[in-house]
């Protein structure tokens, strides 16, 4: 009797973990990911990231760098293959088909939503994912109006998981802080833009699952309606993605509709090798490949921040 008990209790567990749908989702800057050979047909071709550019980026460097970047996918997803992925700094298509094609990424077969923006630096957001757990549905490219220094698209995307929930995802890389001109309005229109798109989706379906990520280049706050910031936390706690004169943020952030908040857990991924001494304002900070014009061979000047959702 108390062995067909067990078996039963341990069925019910089986059942139980199928039933559950687990999606994790990774955000990363990869800081300046260029083909290392100037891309006539871009809409901002880029000199500086040649071989005979002032970076002297060959080819052997950019096949490490997407080496890295495949390292720090794999690492994250250990036994699991992460289901989507957002990249920010991104030049263009054939970056996304090598690092799909060369080291660890090959056999994960992910596919991606990309197209060049009208950015001045020639940098894009891509979004891949595994078609196996996050079917593609629909994906659209939103511009930011913004004028006189062109910025990077948001890349809107919904797709069904394997339960059978529609995911809707928005990745974003709101314009920097640094540069010439106001910046801050320039980011106010970029959150206006994805305020708007938010509205909409959730005017048609009050109940959509939505994701939003990706580099705002500011500190968390709750200011997309009525979406959680998932990163606040950290950086009450004096941790974030990215250092600058001795302090880190968290730039790179995850929201999620109230829906969502109960079966979320994020985390910022920073095992030693993503960091290095900080010989200036001590302790320590993201490894990048390059250190002014100094090649460094490190991954990024941000570090990656990841999220699972385990919906019932």
């Amino acid at each position: 009797m108390k062995f067909v008990s067990l078996v039963l209790w341990l069925s019910l567990c089986s059942v139980a973990l199928v039933a559950q749908t687990q999606v994790q989702i990774i955000n990363y800057n990869v800081e300046n990911l260029f083909f290392p050979y100037d891309d006539t047909d871009s809409i901002s071709p880029d000199k500086e990231f040649t071989p005979e550019g002032n970076r002297r980026w060959t080819y052997g460097r950019y096949k490490d760098k997407l080496a890295r970047i495949g390292q720090v996918v794999a690492n994250i997803g250990g036994w699991n293959t992460p289901a989507i992925i957002g990249l920010e700094e991104v030049e263009n298509e054939q970056c996304l088909l090598d690092l799909c094609k060369f080291g660890v990424l090959r056999n994960y077969r992910y596919q991606y939503s990309h197209r060049d923006s009208k950015d001045v630096r020639g940098i894009d957001c891509a979004l891949l994912y595994h078609p196996k757990q996050f079917r593609l549905l629909h994906h659209v490219f939103i511009s930011i109006p913004v004028e006189g220094r062109p910025t990077r698209d948001i890349i809107y995307a919904s797709g069904l998981l394997h339960g059978g929930d529609t995911l809707h995802v928005f990745l974003c890389h709101f314009p920097s802080r640094r540069g010439t001109g106001d910046t801050d309005s320039r980011r106010m229109v970029a959150r206006n833009t994805l305020q708007i798109r938010l509205d909409s989706l959730l005017r048609q379906n009050s109940m959509s699952k939505i994701v939003v990520m990706g580099d705002f280049n500011e500190a968390p706050s709750e200011q997309f309606s009525p979406l959680h910031n998932l990163m606040s936390n950290f950086e009450d706690h004096g941790k974030g993605t990215y250092k600058w004169h001795g302090v880190w943020s968290c730039l790179d952030h995850f929201y999620v509709t109230p829906n969502l908040l109960p079966y979320v857990h994020t985390e910022i991924y920073c095992p030693d090798w993503l960091l290095e001494d900080d010989l200036q304002y001590l302790g320590k900070k993201p490894f990048r490949t390059y250190q002014g014009y100094r090649y460094a061979g490190g991954y990024s000047d941000h570090l990656p921040v990841w999220m699972a959702i385990t919906l019932p």
